[in-house]
């Protein structure tokens, strides 16, 4: 399970890029693994096979990686729009919405997760809009 601290920072990094940027979101993937680059599954693929890794343990990988994505991309959504509205660079703008939309892809492939799914749900209804 998410640790509640991190799903309660994650909901209020949600909240304020939503109370500032007031843009449409990102189109809903149909897949969550579409918006998971082949790149990165073969790079993960490649080091499980690299260690020596099982089945398991290479699901466990991945899944790893989806949970400190979740974190990190909404943490720089965050980020990218305190650099608009603080330091006056919107340049970073443009990534929000790809930012946002790879945070969702990985929580909706965290779907055993309770907190994941809750935040997956939450994602897909605030950029559903």
């Amino acid at each position: 399970m998410l640790p509640v601290i991190l799903l309660v920072q994650v909901l209020l990094l949600i909240a304020v890029v939503l109370l500032l940027l007031r843009k449409t979101a990102p189109p809903a993937a149909q897949d969550p693994r579409q918006l998971q680059l082949p790149d990165q599954v073969a790079r993960l693929d490649d080091y499980a096979r690299s260690v020596s890794l099982g089945a398991r343990e290479r699901d466990a990988l991945g899944r790893e990686f989806d949970l400190v994505t979740v974190q990190r991309k909404l943490k720089d959504a965050g980020r990218f729009v305190f650099i608009d509205r603080v330091k006056g660079n919107g340049s970073f703008l443009k990534f929000v919405e790809p930012t946002i939309a790879k945070a969702t892809a990985s929580a909706a492939r965290l779907s055993d997760d309770e907190d994941a799914s809750a935040l997956s749900e939450t994602l897909a209804r605030v950029f559903s809009r």
